[in-house]
């Protein structure tokens, strides 16, 4: 499998439009193809594309979300997602691409909350996009507001031969040793889910969609555990990333040796670094 690695100028592209983030995912399509390159799975970061919607919001919301709700949203993120990846994408990206694990963020009001975030699965071959799973673990900052998904066992899908795990940005904090030994109510009662949900399904691979990757320690502690929980069967996991902080400022170094290599276990993915936006 392959992660896209976006840096420079590409992490800063305005992404509520397909236009730009498009244009990203061509890039890295075509540079796996000069290399010669094959992948099964290529994963983006989280909110590759945003959709912002107009209208009121009268859904659930938090902890409490109904999963319909999260539905709702999730089918929207796949109509997103057949609007990034046209025909012409695809054209591009068959021989190269087997399945696209893409990243979608929707708003269904005008306003900052609330909000979804959702991965998505494209098959390159047919078309067909299935909207998999979306974040089930919110930070602290907004486990009011997300219309989180509450489904634990939708985060273990099959590629072909493969049982991957897809974790949307903080999910993989549900392996975090020291989120786990604090977390308390409905936080606490998650990642005992999510972990024995995972653990039953015994993934061979595992994807990360974050927001955001400056550094490898963030999520090296919880990589570690998640191999170690995750049922015995895992060969790899990777984080895609765009290289910003929390705050969505620039980074400097540019993404080195020591950022790739930590940020994920086991076999190492492929990285697809795009810097520039093309023109």
């Amino acid at each position: 499998m392959a992660r896209i690695v976006v840096t420079g100028s590409a992490a800063k592209i305005d992404r509520r439009d397909v236009v730009l983030p498009r244009a990203v995912l061509v890039a890295a399509i075509e540079a796996l193809g000069a290399r010669g390159l094959t992948v099964a799975i290529l994963v983006t970061p989280a909110g590759f594309v945003e959709h912002r919607a107009s209208g009121e919001w009268s859904g659930t919301k938090g902890w409490c979300t109904d999963q319909a709700d999260f539905d709702r949203l999730a089918d929207v993120a796949a109509g997103v997602t057949r609007d990034l990846a046209t025909p012409e994408v695809r054209a591009t990206a068959r021989g190269t691409v087997g399945h696209l694990i893409v990243g979608v963020d929707v708003w269904p009001t005008a306003c900052s909350e609330p909000h979804a975030e959702v991965a998505c699965c494209l098959d390159i071959a047919t078309g067909e996009v299935t909207p998999v799973t979306g974040k089930t673990y919110p930070n602290l900052q907004q486990q009011d507001d997300l219309i989180r998904n509450p489904d634990v066992q939708s985060h273990i899908i099959e590629v072909g031969a493969e049982r991957v795990a897809v974790l949307v940005c903080h999910d993989l904090a549900a392996w975090s040793p020291r989120g786990n030994a604090v977390a308390k109510g409905p936080r606490a009662e998650t990642w005992q889910l999510m972990q024995a949900a995972v653990a039953a399904s015994r993934p061979t691979l595992a994807v990360q969609l974050p927001h955001t990757v400056s550094t490898a320690a963030t999520w090296r502690p919880a990589w570690s555990r998640f191999a170690e929980r995750s049922g015995g069967a895992l060969r790899s996991g990777t984080s895609a990333i765009r290289h910003l902080d929390q705050h969505w400022h620039e980074v400097t170094p540019a993404p080195d040796a020591k950022l790739l290599a930590g940020t994920g276990w086991g076999e190492r993915a492929i990285d697809v670094i795009v810097t520039e936006v093309p023109a």
